[in-house]
């Protein structure tokens, strides 16, 4: 995911409707106004509607998979503009009507934002799950690469900083704040957390 010209780790998208992350090289991981999200319509209360609408939010999600896997790279922010963003908002945005406020479908449609450099849109998403869940620890990473790409790079690290603090081990988090050291020219300090990345890395493979 790119973020200031830099490689910036965020999440991707699975094949249920779990989202986790995305890496590549030195990483530190954007569309028009978004489409309000639709409230659930009173029919889906009837008999059988929560298993109904739990199955359509599983098949989009298979969907956005799929979508995914017919890419040559597995990483959003490398697939220029044979990836399809768009789409895959419209069917997160899908999601979103079936279940306002679905964690998953939030968090990866802020990614995709931020594959189109539209960071603001990215973090109207990650905002929403904080609000929810101020400890969501990639909402927190993911809303410091937003930030980053915006330009306002010390903002970005007090949030990369309170998902260490939930998490010290985080691999995404640490490589994000070891580039975002190097750019303010902390060398050493940025090799101590690609270091300490290393080692979070090889111990949750």
């Amino acid at each position: 995911m790119q973020a200031n010209g830099k490689t910036m780790t965020a999440a991707k998208v699975p094949k249920t409707a779990k989202v986790s992350k995305a890496p590549r090289t030195s990483k530190v991981t954007g569309a028009s106004q978004a489409p309000k999200v639709a409230k659930a319509s009173k029919a889906s209360k009837a008999p059988g509607a929560g298993k109904a609408n739990k199955d359509s939010v599983d098949l989009l999600f298979l969907e956005v998979g799929k979508r995914m896997d017919a890419l040559s790279g597995d990483d959003p922010g490398n697939a220029g503009e044979t990836f399809d963003y768009a789409g895959i908002i419209g069917l997160l945005d899908q999601i979103l009507v079936i279940e306002p406020g679905n964690r998953n479908a939030l968090n990866y449609k802020g990614i995709m934002y931020m594959g189109m450099q539209d960071q603001e849109q990215a973090l109207q998403c990650f905002n929403a799950i904080l609000k929810a869940n101020p400890g969501d620890t990639e909402a927190l990473n993911n809303k410091a690469i937003a930030l980053y790409g915006q330009g306002k790079a010390a903002e970005a690290m007090k949030y990369v900083d309170k998902a260490l603090e939930l998490d010290r081990r985080y691999p995404d988090a640490l490589m994000n704040k070891a580039v975002m050291l190097h750019d303010l020219g902390k060398l050493e300090e940025a090799r101590l957390y690609v270091a300490r990345y290393n080692a979070a890395s090889a111990t949750r493979q």
